[in-house]
């Protein structure tokens, strides 16, 4: 039995790697929570004594464990659950580290160190939580203590998808069974009214759907398709006003042709709608 006099404090050494900055797609360890409570089989406040365990909370992962500054072994973890990595045996210094896996970020690392007299005693528990670090050291440890590292992780949330991609037609807008796709916006409505020009005729939505001609009419066309288009559920990439500033830029500037054809090519890039 060793003399423990006044309890060391935990010494927890880490060596950054990597800060986790992702918005979280479920709850990262919520204040308040302590493994003892929420990972089993932890005894004595998180810790086994004579044990080095490590535990998961969030997602499923990979912990590397070495000790003494040893060749690592790599454990598989399940989310909420706790392995035994090592026995302890003699005077130890533990290290653990986790990659996260593809699609997930690794929140922080909390370490419990338990300290007893004998294997028969009490263990005094403390604990250090860190972050922006994948690995953590603690020592020493003797085999009558027990070491717990417990690694939160949470799921990246997917990235949007790219702008763009989605659009329909002129042709697709001007049919009357679609009519029903058509929001904020009705075929009566006066092109004017909407892009804030006077164009020749003074056609209502449906009539610059419909109009022939190339210049100012395909402009017209392609632009109502586009303002359509923004207003839906599509992933079309451009929003309502950039629809309609970029028309007016194109009318004002008499260039037609070049933002006609940046419209059509999203226009006619794929319509998902019935």
């Amino acid at each position: 039995m060793r003399s423990l006099g006044p309890v060391p404090v935990l010494t927890l050494v880490t060596f950054a790697v990597a800060a986790c900055g992702t918005s979280p797609t479920s709850p990262i360890d919520p204040a308040g929570t302590s493994p003892a409570f929420v990972i089993a089989p932890l005894t004595s406040g998180g810790v086994t004594q004579g044990l080095v365990q490590v535990c998961k909370v969030g997602t499923n992962a990979t912990i590397d464990v070495s000790v003494n500054s040893g060749a690592s072994a790599a454990h598989a973890v399940t989310d909420g659950s706790c392995v035994t990595a090592y026995t302890i045996l003699s005077l130890t210094n533990v290290t653990a580290s986790e990659v996260p896996p593809t699609g997930t970020a690794l929140d922080s690392i909390l370490a419990i160190r338990g300290i007893s007299q004998s294997r028969s005693g009490p263990m005094v528990v403390d604990t250090v939580r860190v972050t922006g670090t994948n690995t953590a050291t603690v020592g020493p440890v003797y085999s009558e203590d027990g070491v717990t590292f417990v690694f939160f992780n949470h799921l990246i949330p997917p990235p949007p998808p790219p702008p763009g991609g989605q659009g329909c037609t002129p042709g697709y807008w001007k049919q009357s069974q679609h009519f029903k796709s058509w929001v904020g916006y009705s075929p009566s409505t006066l092109f004017e009214t909407v892009f804030g020009r006077d164009v020749p005729g003074n056609p209502t939505l449906l009539q610059a759907l419909g109009a022939n001609g190339g210049g100012i009419y395909a402009l017209e066309r392609h632009a109502t398709a586009a303002l359509l288009n923004s207003t839906t559920t599509l992933n079309y990439g451009m929003t309502t006003a950039g629809v309609i500033a970029a028309f007016q830029a194109a009318f004002d500037s008499g260039d037609y042709e070049t933002q006609k054809n940046a419209f059509a090519a999203r226009n006619e890039s794929g319509c998902p709608l019935n």
